[in-house]
């Protein structure tokens, strides 16, 4: 009788005993929502509806049965669709928000999930045209852009496609509420400086066409021309291209221009971005294509954006692509091709799945240079290439798409699997020579080969340069992580790996001489304070370069072979202070510098005091208790020789390995946070 009075009082209300067959007939018949027929005896006549129905807002009645076994009823299918909507406008509202206003949304709906969107200050979402309307994408990219549409000149009055306003003034962009001042906007009646515009141009081509294609000199100078020499209405399309192109061309010389020049030219191309895709594709290519490169250092969620976009754009061209002629069609494939390293790049950098296919890229590099192009080994026949304008950017931008996918390949197959193998790292280590075996002549990278009837440029010369240093870079990227789980197995002295000790002492070779090759090429740019931001595609092959110098550097420390490790410790100071360059135009940069500068010091206290300090044997019995033996599972670097460790080195060694296991360095905390921003 308790264990029934106990069982009442656990209801809403007293619980009449069933004990007539028609009532338990009843129980088995009647057909709810699966949360009551698992919950049984929450539900009975007297309290007609279940706490879990009473939850998710929805009716379950013994007097509305629905006799379809395991369907739903109406109500719930209604409720399920609110459910979804709801997150659905959630999803969009985290894609279109900055990254702080992203989080103050994912924290606020983490204390309290019924917390509604409405009463989020997001930035007001806008709805593209008929034609644009059916890409998610494209709807996507929109979303991210705030800018207000002013009055220009001769265009007062004339309402444009889109018309954008903030929730606070009506006018201005986001980024102006939140900074508290108006950015200034370029149109027909006011046009940038044509001095500036003329030096952000030469900057572009003297820095980086060489290594991305977006037009030719003698285009660049017909858009200038149309917008400064010309008496005709300027159309928005035009101004867009002009303003994104020097945008990035302001870039590369930021001594040389104002800060707020660049952020107006930037904004500006951002507002007509819309006019130059629906002009034409290949100007929307162009104009998307800036913006990314743009964005890249200082804001690469933007970034990402801004290449799918530009990606999106080129897919739905391709539908045309029978109707082209061939020089439009050579112009579409080269400017894909800097899409594709770009995205590639970006996605081993920040740790997304690239939005390129094999295939699609292989129908264009075969297109443009030969019907014999296998990406598995990257070869490429050149009698169509030497018949463009500029032979030898053509193959240097041809190489870096190939390259970009690659490293695309290496940050997916290698840090994605668990654990690291040898067959892994074999094939990206042969599929990176044979890239490197099939390069032309023209572009190898030491020094001028004699008996030749061309002469290399400057700018050639050192878009020839980095693209060795990111291969070196490629290369170590492939290594990295399996040298560190190499270097684990040593000091644990327990052999784990599927492949032998000989192959790791190999691999560890190649991976030290390609850090102190990729040292020397950029030594060979010859670097100052005012040339880093010209060559930004360094920033990882210098991090990479340095973390594994420190790392032989403290293996060498190990073993007391204090001469080796001065000298890689020298090699290091040399790319820490390359990024010491770059931490003021890139947080990336920025964090590489703040990770390896401690190692480095601690390392170059630790090879100080083995040369300083005279070691006894009683002293080395006490900081080495254990005796060598002769019978570890696996030789040690040096070539099996043991001899003591210095114990000071092993804290910074274990702390070098973790960095060589995370080529993106962000711990699992920064990636768990930053995760749902990357996703689009």
């Amino acid at each position: 009788m308790a264990l029934s009075n106990s069982i009442v009082s656990r209801g809403s209300s007293p619980r009449p005993s069933v004990t007539t067959g028609a009532a338990r007939r009843k129980k088995k018949v009647t057909q709810a929502c699966v949360p009551c027929r698992n919950k049984r005896s929450k539900c009975d006549a007297q309290t007609p509806v279940c706490s879990a129905c009473s939850n998710r807002k929805i009716k379950c009645t013994y007097s509305e049965v629905d006799g379809r076994k395991g369907k739903l009823k109406k109500e719930e299918q209604d409720a399920l669709r609110e459910k979804t909507a709801k997150l659905e406008d959630i999803f969009q509202s985290l894609s279109s928000a900055s990254g702080q206003d992203a989080l103050t949304l994912l924290q606020r709906l983490q204390l309290d999930p019924s917390f509604g969107l409405s009463q989020f200050a997001l930035p007001t979402r806008h709805v593209l045209d008929e034609r644009q309307r059916s890409s998610q994408q494209v709807i996507e990219f929109r979303n991210s852009v705030r800018v207000h549409r002013p009055t220009l000149g001769a265009r007062a009055g004339v309402p444009g496609p889109l018309s954008y306003r903030t929730k606070a003034q009506g006018l201005g962009t986001y980024e102006d509420e939140l900074k508290g001042q108006a950015i200034r906007v370029y149109g027909n009646g006011n046009l940038p400086p044509g001095s500036s515009i003329i030096s952000s141009i030469a900057a572009f081509f003297d820095c980086s066409h060489a290594l991305f294609y977006i037009c030719e000199r003698h285009e660049m100078d017909d858009i200038y021309d149309r917008v400064y020499r010309q008496r005709e209405s300027l159309d928005n399309a035009t101004l867009c291209e002009l303003c994104a192109f020097t945008a990035v061309g302001s870039r590369y010389y930021t001594d040389e221009f104002d800060p707020s020049v660049m952020e107006a030219l930037y904004c500006t191309a951002k507002l007509y971005v819309e006019d130059s895709v629906q002009s034409n594709f290949l100007r929307g290519m162009r104009a998307t294509l800036c913006m990314s490169m743009y964005s890249l250092l200082t804001k690469p969620t933007s970034a990402r954006l801004w290449l799918s976009s530009g990606l999106h754009v080129a897919r739905s061209a391709d539908l045309l692509k029978d109707q082209w002629p061939r020089d439009l069609w050579v112009s579409y494939c080269r400017l894909y091709g800097s899409f594709v390293f770009l995205e590639c790049w970006l996605s081993s950098r920040l740790g997304y799945q690239a939005a390129v296919s094999r295939a699609e890229m292989e129908v264009r590099i075969n297109y443009l240079f030969g019907k014999s192009c296998d990406l598995r080994i990257s070869k490429f026949t050149t009698q169509e290439i030497r018949q463009l304008r500029y032979p030898v950017e053509s193959q240097i931008q041809a190489r870096f798409s190939v390259i970009g996918f690659i490293m695309a390949g290496i940050s997916q197959d290698i840090y994605k699997s668990t654990p690291t193998t040898f067959a892994i790292v074999e094939k990206y280590s042969q599929l990176l020579s044979q890239w490197r075996g099939d390069l032309p002549h023209e572009i190898q990278p030491f020094g001028p080969v004699r008996g030749r009837d061309y002469v290399t440029s400057e700018q050639d010369s050192r878009s020839i340069i980095l693209l060795h240093i990111v291969y070196f870079g490629a290369q170590m990227l492939v290594q990295r992580r399996l040298l560190a789980a190499i270097a684990q197995c040593k000091m644990e002295e327990r052999w784990t790996l599927d492949g032998e000790p000989d192959q790791g002492a190999k691999i560890q070779q190649q991976c030290v001489e390609a850090a102190e090759t990729c040292v020397y090429l950029l030594g060979m740019l010859k670097y100052t304070r005012n040339t880093f931001r010209r060559y930004w595609l360094c920033i990882d092959p210098a991090s990479t370069a340095c973390s594994v110098l420190l790392f032989d550097a403290a293996w060498q420390l190990l073993n007391r072979q204090r001469d080796r490790a001065q000298v890689q410790l020298d090699k290091s100071k040399e790319c820490i202070n390359i990024l010491d360059g770059y931490a003021e135009a890139t947080c990336i940069s920025m964090k590489m510098h703040q990770i390896l500068l401690p190692l480095y010091q601690d390392l170059r206290l630790a090879e100080t005091e083995l040369s300083s300090r005279r070691r006894s044997t009683i002293y080395d019995l006490l900081e080495n208790p254990r005796p060598p033996t002769a019978h570890m599972s696996a030789p040690s670097f040096d070539g099996g020789r043991t001899s003591p460790i210095h114990a000071r080195v092993i804290p910074a060694m274990y702390r070098i390995i973790e960095v060589l296991e995370n080529p993106d360095w962000r711990t699992d905390e920064e990636r768990k946070s930053s995760s749902l921003q990357r996703v689009i």
